[in-house]
């Protein structure tokens, strides 16, 4: 089993920094005032903090060390600063540092359901755990102790060796192809220890002339020593196929299609690659991301925990149209993260904009945008639109957000989200939540670590912004986490309705695969309310809810009454010449009995149809259903 976790914005520099501070304050017994927020004093400061690393790498293998620094500038007069730092007094100063730390280390273990007593030993890495004070209390906390005879500097080197390994072997962006064919999703690992991983694919779009459907496929190596057999296409249009890996290389592999007179179907994508050679586990995505839509609700892309690296397509729907050359109009997808399944409710943290004076041909309402999202292993973001209608790619649209670190934004933000704070701690005092009191009390104390950061930026140590920005972005997951349990009964109800629609319309409905992914699904979901765990349970419930409208979308008179709904609904259309006429279609595809004919109707009316304006402001302005 391997776990992955950790704290970008926690290290050495955190114990420097406490003795830096420790430091300034002795100054200051002696009438020498020294501020890490003010400028004029940025050059004492950074002497100061020298002296203090030297000192805390002394006190490892010493019981006490001197922080001498002569000659400080400080209002423009020059001072000296000679002070004695003991062990014990480091210990006192880093052992916030420490314990959050450990804190970390805990989360990690609880979420892999390792109790306490279950490790064999700890392993630590980097300079800061050559401190004994950080060996003592990582062996008294997690019961363990730690691992001797390893170099923890050798160790980072190693570990940075295996990662660099499974990284992949080209750095390059590869062009992207303009390929004209079948669609295929896939899903395979982009690196692996194994010789014969699973390909698992399927079929994006099952319509069209039968001579461009695929109803065989075939995977074959590049180097022409391996081809798989011809595989059918399942009724979901899906497939596996195992394949041969050449060891410790790149393998590239063609994706071949038949339709069913035999003869050849160009696949999109026309290859995919897999290295084979010594792996680590994938780190796991920290936060769910998707795509705001204008309807305020959430396309869900990568579910929080999701293996990295991972890139997904889905196609989407323009609301409104856009005029060629047009220089204002633009279609904007936001990019959210979150939990939520409402996209104001989520953190946007990138957009794509498409304008108009980029565009080839005027795109009308409703027109086919596929989004493609890919992650890399560090979580960096990566995004291409393609236009189907116009055969045009959008490639480097995306305008990723990066959270502001100016020491003025961040400071309202504390403001805000301190008054957020104080209307959830009321709220959890007339529950009597204790544990909402505990996490809210957390929160405030990192606040107050932020407004020392904050003071810290103003006085140019940028280092300090971008943690303090980080550290906001956890608070907001911890106010969002209370949210959810004060939200906890409408959530109870809701997985218990759920749980009773989607039964029905499963057994009746369900393809066989379907039915056994509900049963553990429901498991899930009577574990996740057990646990009382309102994360995982909406998680859960999103899966639910798509079993049961798969399952429904069989019944015989499903897409009628969808049908019957959108029509009436028609006089409210962004075109409402071409609703009428899908109207018209419906109904002659009612007369016939055409449920396919019905099915393709009713999604062309779904995207005429709009979006109310107050739920579109709240999906940020999004251009896309």
């Amino acid at each position: 089993m391997v776990g992955h976790d950790g704290d970008n914005f926690l290290g050495g520099r955190d114990f420097d920094w406490a003795i830096v501070d420790w430091a300034i304050a002795q100054a200051a017994r002696d009438g020498v005032v020294i501020r890490r927020g003010d400028l004029a004093h940025a050059a004492a400061v950074r002497k100061i903090k020298l002296a203090a690393e030297e000192a805390k790498i002394e006190l490892s293998r010493a019981e006490s060390a001197s922080i001498t620094v002569p000659g400080l500038d400080v209002g423009g007069a020059s001072h000296d600063l000679d002070v004695t730092l003991d062990r014990e007094t480091l210990e006192r100063l880093c052992a916030p540092a420490i314990d959050r730390s450990i804190a970390v280390c805990r989360r990690l273990l609880q979420a892999h359901g390792v109790a306490d007593g279950g490790l064999t030993r700890v392993v630590l890495v980097g300079g800061p755990s050559v401190m004994p004070v950080v060996r003592r209390l990582v062996s008294q906390q997690l019961a363990v102790p730690p691992a001797e005879g390893l170099d923890p500097m050798t160790l980072v080197a190693q570990g940075a060796a295996i990662f660099a390994a499974t990284a992949g072997l080209e750095a390059r962006p590869s062009a992207i192809e303009q390929v004209r064919g079948a669609k295929v999703w896939l899903q395979y690992p982009a690196m692996s220890s194994d010789l014969t991983p699973h390909v698992v694919g399927r079929l994006v779009e099952r319509t069209g002339p039968v001579n461009s459907v695929p109803t065989e496929i075939q995977l074959g190596r590049a180097d022409g020593l391996w081809d798989s057999p011809w595989t059918p296409l399942d009724e979901e249009g899906a497939f596996v196929l195992p394949v041969s890996l050449v060891p410790r290389k790149p393998n590239v592999f063609r994706l071949t299609g038949k339709n069913i007179q035999g003869n050849a179907v160009t696949i999109d994508p026309p290859t995919l690659t897999i290295v084979q050679g010594l792996t680590i586990s994938d780190p796991p995505l920290s936060r769910t991301i998707g795509v705001a839509l204008a309807s305020n609700d959430v396309r869900v892309y990568f579910e929080r925990g999701a293996p990295l690296p991972a890139r997904r397509t889905f196609t989407l729907h323009t609301v409104d149209s856009v005029a060629r050359g047009a220089e204002k109009a633009v279609i904007k997808i936001p990019i959210v993260q979150g939990e939520y399944e409402q996209a104001h409710l989520c953190r946007l943290v990138g957009a794509l904009e498409i304008g108009g004076k980029e565009l080839k041909q005027t795109l009308a309402s409703g027109a086919e945008v596929e989004l493609t999202i890919e992650l890399d292993r560090g979580g960096r973001m990566s995004a291409r639109a393609l236009i189907p209608a116009i055969g045009q790619v959008f490639e480097h649209v995306a305008h990723l957000l990066v959270p502001e670190a100016d020491p003025e934004v961040l400071a309202s933000t504390v403001t805000a989200t301190r008054a957020r704070l104080g209307e959830l701690r009321t709220d959890a005092f007339r529950r009597q939540a204790r544990d909402s009191i505990e996490r809210l009390g957390q929160v405030e104390s990192a606040l107050d670590d932020v407004g020392r950061d904050i003071e810290a930026a103003r006085g140019g140590d940028t280092d300090a912004a971008q943690k303090a920005r980080r550290t906001l972005i956890e608070v907001d997951a911890q106010i969002e986490a209370v949210e959810l349990d004060r939200r906890w009964p409408e959530l109870d109800r809701e997985a218990r309705e759920a749980l009773i629609w989607t039964t029905g319309w499963v057994q009746d409905y369900g393809q066989p695969h379907e039915q056994t992914l509900y049963q553990e699904t429901a498991k899930a979901v009577d574990k996740a309310r057990q646990a009382r765990d309102p994360l995982e349970l909406q998680r859960q419930l999103r899966l639910l809810r798509r079993l049961g409208s798969s399952a429904y979308g069989r019944h015989p008179e499903a897409w009628k009454h969808r049908f019957e709904d959108a029509a009436a609904d028609v006089g409210n259309a962004t075109d409402v010449a071409r609703a009428q006429a899908l109207v018209k279609e419906g109904r002659e595809a009612l007369a016939k009995g055409d449920n396919e004919a019905l099915r393709r109707v009713t999604q062309k009316l779904w995207q005429l149809l709009p979006s109310a304006a107050e739920d579109r402001r709240k999906g940020h302005e999004s251009g896309v259903r």
